[in-house]
């Protein structure tokens, strides 16, 4: 089996509407005494894109900067009479409303007090509960088929339903069988950038690929209005979108059946290693098209897969095969009704109607055999068009 994905995504200032992915930052600027400071400028920019946000401080003191993507920020707080603050380190995760409080100390605006260091947020203006997980945890964690989904399974109050041995990125079914928060599988809201990524209702329809992905939370209570379609929780991914600097990275990972363990069982058993080898091999690029504006990235990714897929079915017997279908019984015992192709024609009210082959109106079993062995030359004419495509029987199972 052989499996590509490719994402080419570019970035622009400006987005459509959706549920909200994207970060809030809010909070108060106070002097020493904690009276709140009118008119401060508040300058929010992130450390990737150099993109910047700038507002002023309400009569309270109080400022709100929101629809900031995921990632690194600095905030410089300024106000004539005041040292300029500086707050670097600022890291704002998926939908997250944070609340960043400022204090200004007295002095010249030339001076600058800098406030280094990634300090904990307090979040008091959503009651969302889940985990947000980073970009450094999603390129580094181990992942089953290379699939973002299985970050999810190590949240508080997620449950995996589905069998997790051969995850891969398009076996949606596999992707979608998780519970959160006591839900259904399937009911749970999945989006990408804001956009939902469900079909036929509740399915995964796409997974992005590791070094495509940003970050992701996975809200499981007390989730805000806007999120619906949901009886279980909300997976939010957010994709990279490029920077100012170029980066680039190369991958793959090997699996093959000389390298693999043994099973128990087969050990057990005295059989050898089962067949598997599994080759996935990529790389991304990200960078600018025009500074501080427009951005791109590009991945790629390969998955080769040579997976053996056992199944039990049933394949014409050589008796069959020869035309001879007088022996060709129903579970129940009685001998199957068989066609004549060749009669097909448009009865009542326009519905195709056909003729059974001679003998099966015949009311004795030893008649109507007679008479389909009389017709197996021409039941081997037609199964002679369909019986290349069929394997033979090596050994019979006995079943």
């Amino acid at each position: 089996m052989n499996a590509k994905a490719v994402t080419f995504i570019v970035s622009l200032g400006a987005l459509a509407y959706a549920q909200e992915f994207r970060a809030s930052l809010s909070g108060r600027v106070a002097d020493p005494s904690g009276a709140g400071i009118s008119s401060a400028k508040i300058e929010v920019v992130s450390v990737e894109t150099h993109a910047a946000s700038n507002v002023v401080s309400a009569e309270d003191g109080s400022y709100q900067v929101p629809f900031l993507n995921p990632g690194l920020y600095t905030i410089t707080v300024e106000k004539t009479g005041f040292h300029r603050v500086v707050r670097e380190g600022v890291n704002l995760g998926v939908s997250e409303k944070a609340v960043v409080d400022i204090q200004l100390t007295l002095g010249a605006l030339s001076q600058s007090v800098s406030v280094t260091g990634d300090a904990a947020l307090v979040e008091t203006e959503s009651a969302d509960r889940g985990l947000t997980i980073e970009n450094n945890r999603v390129e580094n964690t181990p992942l089953a088929g290379r699939s973002i989904y299985g970050q999810a399974w190590s949240a508080p109050g997620v449950a995996v339903t589905t069998n997790v041995q051969r995850l891969r990125p398009w076996a949606t079914a596999g992707n979608t069988g998780i519970a959160i928060s006591g839900g259904q599988p399937g009911g749970n809201e999945v989006l990408i950038d804001g956009v939902s990524n469900l079909y036929i209702a509740s399915n995964v329809a796409y997974v992005p690929p590791v070094e495509g992905t940003a970050a992701f939370k996975v809200q499981t209570t007390s989730y805000d209005a806007q999120y619906g379609w949901t009886t279980g929780g909300v997976i939010n991914i957010v994709t990279k979108g490029g920077g100012n600097q170029f980066h680039g990275s190369v991958f793959e990972f090997l699996q093959n059946t000389k390298l693999n363990a043994n099973t128990f069982n087969n050990n057990l058993n005295g059989l050898p290693v089962d067949l598997l080898h599994v080759n996935i091999f990529g790389g991304a690029i990200s960078g600018p098209i025009v500074k501080d504006k427009l951005f791109f990235l590009f991945t790629y990714e390969n998955m080769r897969f040579v997976l053996p897929d056992p199944f039990v079915t049933s394949v014409p017997s050589a008796q069959q095969r020869s035309g001879d279908f007088s022996q060709t019984y129903y579970a129940a015992g009685a001998l199957q009704t068989i066609y004549d192709p060749n009669s097909t024609r448009t009865g009542p009210n326009a519905a195709p109607i056909r003729d059974l082959f001679p003998g099966h109106h015949s009311i004795g079993e030893r008649s109507r055999e007679s008479h389909l062995r009389a017709e197996q030359p021409r039941l081997q004419r037609l199964f002679a068009q369909v019986h290349r495509f069929l394997p033979r029987i090596r050994r019979p199972c006995g079943l």
